[in-house]
């Protein structure tokens, strides 16, 4: 039992040293200590750093104001607010704390894999290697690369999810189950709901499956099988609520909520991309060749690594176990529905798969993909070693087979070598699909051909290994460290490149023109819009800048229907300049030297990528307005009369159909008559506000529900509630007698307030039950 422990120990141990010098190869000090960022800060996910990092810094926030003029940030699917591990963007300075999420998250996948392939018992060396093929894989280091903090925090809670799913299901013991459902509220929380649903996919399938294969289905097994998905499901919901509920009610007031089935259908998985499941480069690197195949690379490549991805075939192959039968369907299915996802038979999918019609870039089957081949390879690595010890007929068969496999790849990489015309033409016409009479890229071909010869010289290095063994020309401890070497150094080959350390100067926007910003008027206040591609426009929000544009998971359907009409044109002509001006959008940041309409923007700084431009026509963020007229029905009929040369923006304000009873006399002001914004937090926000007779206070931030208002009198005085009206389709507005008023905006939701409480409740009924299932001492 001692020596049993300590082999744990020692593999785990070695596990974690592996794993974390693989992580911090570029520079241990410059990534451990934040110097720089363990993932390209171009493609980073700007957006869960500022959540992580910006309101633990200054506080507990519920709503951010920072991006498409305000959004529920409790109701983002990315947000990390309640997730227990983003404490570390706050303990550490922000780089630190993302690199060091990073490495502990790649750790834990690679412990829970451990753990699960332990349960199946396993060898230790089956078990080690089946971790670090997980860890290794394209699905981890890609989303490194691309700076997905949330998918890869969701991801490694996957195994011991499935862990403790699959013991109660096999053993009994409801605590299995409890300590699954409480591992999947906390992978919720991660940031990424599509892995959630995938991973409650495994062991909806497992469940399924292991009833389906029992020679005499019994109510015990049909019963735990129902339990543990029950469970499992009620206890993370109900543990994530304060999550969720905020990000219901945020998807159907987004643009997801109407997209159909070609939205269901994007970012699925092309049948061409499979090649990468031996070719990882085959349709580019990003680094020598430009990724030329559809979508992107760390969304689209599915490499295990040549060595695991064979004895994962042959593990299918020579074992009849019910684990290894459920992991290949498993394998076999996800890869079905990641490239069916994107044919007719999506519609289908939706109607077997609950849940599958909510998401979109089912690409991301692959992870179930990858978990299985993993599982498979250290089955497959047990009967390997067994066959190699026997040295039967089936070792015989299989290493010439092998052998007519290595001698095969030897002869067509040199072929295509030396002879590379042919192999040249059949590029052009079967893979990269050029059209007739087009230029080809020979870089293209040329890193295809780099990923062939490395493919070759793996499975020759594979074949010489066994063969050697085979004929006693080595070892047994050498043998297995050649399998463990030829592995790590496929997977680090492919993997040490996308372990890219990029300054963190370049993880933000430049500092002059971050500074002119911060030192114009009001800063808080000051919206920016970006045309500039090396001004990604989430970058701004780790410099507490508001940016009408930019990227994010859910999108207000408003605010896109909105800003839908300044789509392909100059951001100097009359309609961009009209909408943006009335979004309180104030700089605009643009690349090249194009000159712009000198009575709409100034030039502020001109800098070697891009420009600062002032917005001359730029709305307050405040203002009273002394006339009201009704928007017509319909939300066409509406945004159509708001862009229209007969409305004017700076003088009237358009309310929502069957408001009339609220509306105004006609009126007019020659002057703008601007509010006084005393406080702009993000959860709320203080407007002083002078009027010689009755009008509306507009505010160019988000009508949302969850948002209130009270006005208080001068003098002090009883506060009266006002009812937030939506004005000019997409910003708030409060009507106001005449004198001075005080108004107060203040962001108190609903489904915050209900999932709290639901998750606080959950959280105090499980310390209950743990302590009371505590084991007990002897």
């Amino acid at each position: 039992m001692l020596k049993k422990k300590s082999n744990n120990i020692v593999f785990i141990l070695f596990l974690l040293a592996s794993a974390a010098a693989f992580l911090c190869m570029p520079g241990v000090r410059s990534v451990l200590f934040g110097r720089c960022l363990l993932s390209s800060s171009f493609y980073g996910d700007t957006f869960v750093f500022f959540s992580g990092l910006k309101y633990l810094e200054r506080g507990f926030h519920l709503w951010n104001p920072y991006l498409f003029c305000g959004v529920p940030l409790i109701g983002n699917p990315q947000c990390q607010l309640f997730y227990p591990p983003a404490v570390l963007l706050s303990v550490f300075s922000w780089p630190a704390g993302i690199n060091w999420s990073f490495i502990l998250h790649v750790l834990l996948s690679g412990v829970g894999m451990w753990m699960l392939l332990r349960r199946q018992k396993l060898s230790p060396g089956a078990c080690l290697f089946g971790a670090l093929s997980l860890m290794f894989g394209a699905h981890v280091f890609l989303r490194i690369f691309a700076g997905h903090l949330g998918t890869l925090n969701a991801f490694a809670w996957m195994p011991l999810v499935f862990l403790f799913a699959q013991k109660y299901i096999d053993e009994g013991g409801f605590k299995n189950a409890v300590i699954s459902g409480t591992l999947f509220g906390i992978q919720i929380l991660a940031g990424n709901p599509q892995y959630s649903y995938y991973t409650f996919f495994a062991v909806a399938a497992y469940s399924f499956f292991n009833f389906a294969v029992e020679r005499r289905p019994s109510a015990v097994t049909f019963k735990r099988a129902v339990l543990c998905l029950v469970s499992v499901a009620a206890i993370g919901a109900c543990l994530a609520a304060v999550r969720i509920l905020p990000a219901w009610e945020f998807f159907f007031l987004s643009a997801r909520s109407s997209l159909g089935l070609s939205f269901v259908s994007s970012w699925a998985l092309p049948p061409e991309n499979l090649l990468t499941c031996l070719i990882p480069e085959a349709f580019g690197n990003m680094f020598s060749f430009p990724y030329w195949g559809k979508y992107r690379l760390w969304e689209m490549c599915v490499y295990w690594g040549v060595l695991p991805l064979f004895l994962g075939l042959l593990a299918c192959v020579r074992s009849r176990c019910k684990q290894v039968r459920f992991f290949w369907l498993l394998a076999i299915f996800s890869l079905f529905c990641a490239v069916a996802a994107g044919t007719f038979l999506a519609r289908y999918l939706c109607v077997l798969l609950p849940g599958f019609g909510k998401f979109r870039g089912h690409s991301k089957f692959i992870v179930l993909a990858g978990l299985s081949v993993s599982v498979l390879s250290a089955y497959g690595y047990d009967i390997f070693l067994k066959m190699t010890e026997e040295r039967g007929r089936s070792l015989r068969i299989l290493l010439m087979l092998m052998g007519a496999v290595a001698a095969a790849l030897f002869v067509v990489s040199s072929a295509a070598f030396l002879h590379p015309r042919p192999f040249q033409e059949w590029w052009v016409r079967a893979v990269f699909k050029a059209p007739p009479g087009a230029e080809f890229p020979l870089e293209a071909y040329d890193c295809f051909l780099f990923g062939l010869v490395k493919f070759t010289l793996l499975v020759n290095s594979v074949f010489l290994a066994v063969y050697f063994y085979f004929r006693k020309s080595i070892g047994r401890k050498l043998f297995i460290f050649c399998l463990f070497f030829l592995m790590m150094a496929d997977l680090v080959s492919f993997g040490y490149k996308y372990a890219v350390c990029d300054a963190v100067s370049r993880a933000g926007w430049d500092e002059e023109i971050v500074s002119l910003i911060h030192n114009g008027e009001r800063p808080s206040l000051q919206r920016v819009v970006s045309v500039s591609p090396s001004y990604f426009s989430n970058k701004a929000l780790l410099h507490g800048i508001q940016v009408v544009d930019g990227y994010d998971v859910l999108v207000p359907a408003r605010f896109q229907d909105y800003m839908g009409f300044c789509d392909g044109q100059p951001i100097d002509s009359p309609l961009p300049v009209k909408l943006f001006g009335m979004a309180g959008v104030r700089y605009a940041v643009f690349s090249g030297k194009r000159s712009l309409n000198s009575s709409v923007f100034r030039e502020e700084a001109v800098l070697p990528e891009a420009r600062l431009e002032r917005n001359l026509r730029c709305l307050p963020r405040a203002y009273m307005v002394y006339r009201a007229i009704e928007a017509p029905p319909g939300k066409d009929r509406e945004l159509a009369l708001l862009v229209s040369d007969a409305f004017d923006s700076a003088n009237t304000v358009m309310l929502p159909y069957n408001n009339g009873k609220d509306a105004l006399p006609d009126g007019s002001s020659v002057v703008i008559r601007e509010a006084e914004v005393l406080e702009y937090s993000p959860d709320r926000v203080t407007v002083r506000a002078r009027s010689d007779k009755d009008g509306y206070l507009v505010l160019s931030d988000s009508f949302y529900p969850g948002w209130e208002a009270r006005v208080y009198p001068p003098r002090g005085g009883k506060s009266e509630k006002a009812l937030i009206l939506r004005a000019n389709y997409m910003f708030r507005a409060v009507r106001l007698g005449r004198g001075e008023h005080r108004v107060v905006f203040s962001y108190r939701p609903v489904p915050f307030i209900a999932g709290a409480a639901v998750s606080a409740l959950t959280l105090l009924l499980l310390a209950v039950f743990f302590f009371r299932h505590r084991p007990r001492k002897r």
